[in-house]
């Protein structure tokens, strides 16, 4: 915690830190995406801020959908071991660490209900489809999915408020 400087800066800088946070895991989630898609031949055009593949022709091509949520789950579990390790890293260091920690994780929990209630499945929705689960798999995508959520939550809180410039 750095004393030093009043609220308002921490404010800011915690703010910027959220929004490049963001930016980086969702980079990480495309690029996932676009990597594995060109693995399997599918041919992926990367949009200002989406993906699409132009050629899937063989059936299986579409578990490439998973790799994106996979490397964002990764990423986001790697950037909260790498916080719980870096005890004297700065304080933006630690404040980008741990959002893009909770981006990470976010991004791929909240993909997991729409195996069971989207009608727009979701891209790792789209790559567990292929194998034609019933609906306990659905059903227990989404409460999994739900239950990281809350838990994602908690855990958040308990980093921000340990993270806190002050304990006002």
């Amino acid at each position: 915690m750095d004393k030093k400087l009043p609220f308002f800066p921490h404010v800011i800088n915690a703010t910027l830190l959220f929004a490049l946070a963001f930016n980086l895991i969702y980079f990480l989630h495309e690029a996932a995406l676009v990597l594995a898609g060109a693995a399997w031949g599918n041919e992926p055009v990367l949009y200002h801020n989406n993906m699409s593949y132009l050629n899937m022709a063989r059936p299986e091509q579409v578990l490439a959908f998973a790799f994106g949520p996979l490397a964002v789950l990764g990423g986001g579990l790697g950037c909260w071991i790498a916080l719980a390790l870096l005890k004297r890293a700065s304080y933006a260091a630690r404040t980008l660490l741990l959002w893009m920690g909770f981006h990470g994780l976010f991004l791929c929990f909240i993909q997991m209900p729409s195996l069971a209630f989207g009608a727009h499945p979701t891209d790792l929705a789209k790559a567990v489809l292929y194998f034609e689960p019933n609906a306990f798999v659905r059903t227990a995508s989404a409460a999994l999915g739900f239950a990281g959520l809350l838990c994602l939550g908690i855990v958040t809180r308990k980093l921000l408020l340990r993270h806190a410039p002050s304990h006002e």
